[in-house]
């Protein structure tokens, strides 16, 4: 059951950044997904564990949902982000979002994450996806 909240994000600092704390719950979400439409002019980031973050990857109520998770699991830049990160990518059926997923693996320079290009760059068929894996 997908619950949602509306906050104001108001900056109290000259550069533009802000903190809201989601308070009231009864547990932990499973997931979150900030501005599931991306109507607003800005970049997310939160404090989410791996469990959450899967899950906003592989249960997403938008793409773009998917896409901050892939952002935040490339900041995470651990062993099992890359294998959350590669599961996605082989499950993705749009070519766009397999491009941006790249992208994300790719900021993380772990041997690993890596090796998971090459991988990727071996099993993908869309030029416009290979040219990103080239690249990194």
């Amino acid at each position: 059951v997908w619950q949602t909240r509306v906050v104001s994000l108001c900056s109290d600092k000259h550069d533009g950044t802000g903190t809201t704390a989601l308070g009231g719950l009864k547990k932990k979400p499973l997931q979150v997904v900030v501005d599931p439409d991306a109507h607003m002019l800005c970049k997310v980031d939160m404090d989410a564990d791996i469990n959450m973050l899967t899950r906003m990857l592989t249960h997403p109520r938008s793409v773009w949902g998917k896409l901050i998770a892939a952002e935040l699991l490339a900041k995470q830049a651990s062993r099992k982000a890359v294998d959350v990160l590669v599961t996605a990518y082989k499950a993705e059926a749009l070519w766009i979002t397999r491009r941006l997923f790249a992208e994300q693996l790719s900021k993380i320079t772990s041997s690993k994450a890596i090796q998971a290009l090459c991988e990727l760059f071996e099993l993908e068929k869309d030029p416009r996806v290979l040219g990103v894996l080239a690249m990194k």
